[in-house]
């Protein structure tokens, strides 16, 4: 919901109704369906800290889910995400010592460890490549090579944002098929890297994804400030 002048005396008084919300904008039939449906899942996405622990999520879900997250975009189309899916109970008790004992770990029926491949590019065979054409393959590996084989922070930021944009996805399928999730930064980076053999010079963590059934949390709705608020015109401004 946007905040619009005029019709809150002032935005803390948007802040306190924007839980509710309400699609407002008036688009052609299916444009404002679709968009009323992200909207909506937009709203009801948010972090849940607690799920039930007796949730199991389908196999099929789990597929459909990664398998639609898989749309999200990335850079030349190379997709640098990899989903790592913690299902070993005694690895998930070494994670949950990682993640200082949070909850989520112990009780959410899916834990995703979402990474980025910081060498994807360079996968044999690309894979990504639209084209079939060996000379236009031949040319779209020179200029991958030229941009990244010689700029390890831009081939970090790449794949980080990447990652960041799937995971994002992941959230938003969940909750479209009536699952809660949360977004985990709060856990030794290294420590986990170790538990599941990572070799940091090529895969990073992004984040960790817990996805089940959330448990309700009252006085947790989201507060989000109007866009005006966020949004500068040609430079930022203070």
């Amino acid at each position: 919901m946007l905040f619009i002048e005029g019709e809150y005396e002032t935005i803390e008084d948007w802040v306190a109704d924007a839980d509710t919300g309400y699609f407002k904008r008036t688009r052609p039939g299916s444009q404002r369906q679709d968009a009323a449906v992200l909207s909506k899942l937009l709203r009801k996405r948010k972090a849940y800290k607690r799920f039930h622990a007796d949730c199991v999520i389908p196999e099929t879900d789990v597929e459909y889910i990664l398998q639609q997250a898989s749309l999200s975009p990335s850079a030349f189309n190379i997709q640098h995400w990899r989903v790592i899916r913690v299902r070993r109970q005694a690895l998930r008790n070494e994670i949950l010592k990682a993640a200082w004992n949070q909850k989520q770990i112990s009780e959410a029926a899916e834990i995703l460890v979402v990474c980025a491949d910081k060498k994807a590019w360079a996968t044999p065979g690309m894979p990504f490549c639209h084209s079939r054409n060996p000379q236009d393959r031949a040319a779209f590996a020179n200029m991958l090579r030229s941009i990244y084989a010689n700029n390890p922070a831009l081939e970090r930021d790449e794949a980080m944002r990447s990652a960041n944009l799937f995971a994002m996805s992941v959230m938003l399928i969940a909750e479209s098929l009536d699952y809660q999730s949360c977004p985990m930064s709060g856990f030794n980076y290294k420590r986990v890297s170790e538990l599941l053999h990572l070799d940091e010079d090529r895969v990073e963590i992004a984040m960790i994804l817990t996805i089940g059934k959330g448990v309700s949390q009252p006085g947790t709705g989201k507060r989000r400030i109007p866009a005006a608020r966020f949004t500068h015109e040609d430079k930022y401004r203070d």
